[in-house]
């Protein structure tokens, strides 16, 4: 069952606008690029040759993309998960970012926060499958912003859980909940360059009181 490999964590919902009504705007998961093989297409420069952060619609500057994107790398340089393959191989955790204005809704189309919540629990792991087939030791951490439906989602594997706990996720997310309350581009990359800083330290084992 999917529920015996990944951990879902809802870490926020804040207030709820109008969906953005260009359909452009509103990504179906398995339309979503995938930032290993289609850089360009998430808003990167083609002189990248992979990333780990996505951005199609530009939520975000290309100076806070490249920011958050180098801090990705540092994380798997500098931390080690937990199986076999990643100490042989000196790799640590994969944390990866999916930026976009609006979610295609999959199960419900209700603005309710339960319904939100679902959604971006089922979007964030059919994403994982797409994005992170290569994550062989459940080292993944998946991080999901849809701007226009005001949530802010984390999913995280199992080895990856093991450091990056859901009571440690919530609270780094909650601390950081006033960058995201007025969909501003300037605060959301602040905010998603914060989240990843603490997610670094808890991966790395370090303390985030």
């Amino acid at each position: 069952m999917i529920t015996e490999m990944y951990s879902y964590c809802i870490l926020l919902v804040v207030s709820l606008l109008s969906v953005c009504s260009g359909i452009e705007d509103q990504w179906k998961v398995q339309e979503f690029p995938n930032p290993i093989y289609q850089v360009e297409d998430c808003g990167r420069s083609a002189d990248v040759d992979k990333s780990w952060i996505c951005d199609p619609n530009k939520v975000i500057s290309e100076q806070d993309v490249n920011d958050i994107s180098d801090m990705l790398v540092e994380i798997h340089t500098n931390t080690r998960c937990n199986c076999e393959m990643c100490i042989r191989n000196k790799t640590g955790y994969v944390v990866m970012v999916a930026i976009m204005p609006s979610m295609h809704r999959i199960i419900n189309a209700s603005d309710s926060m339960s319904d939100i919540i679902q959604d971006a629990r089922v979007y964030s792991y059919y994403l994982s499958l797409y994005w992170g087939s290569f994550a062989t030791c459940n080292e993944l951490v998946l991080l999901l912003i849809s701007r226009d439906d005001g949530v802010v989602y984390t999913l995280t594997q199992r080895d990856a859980r093991i450091k990056l706990t859901d009571e440690l996720v919530t609270k780094v997310t909650l601390d950081n909940q006033k960058y995201f309350d007025e969909k501003n581009r300037v605060k959301i990359g602040q905010g998603i360059k914060s989240i990843i800083n603490k997610y670094g330290m808890l991966l790395r084992g370090q303390s985030i009181e």
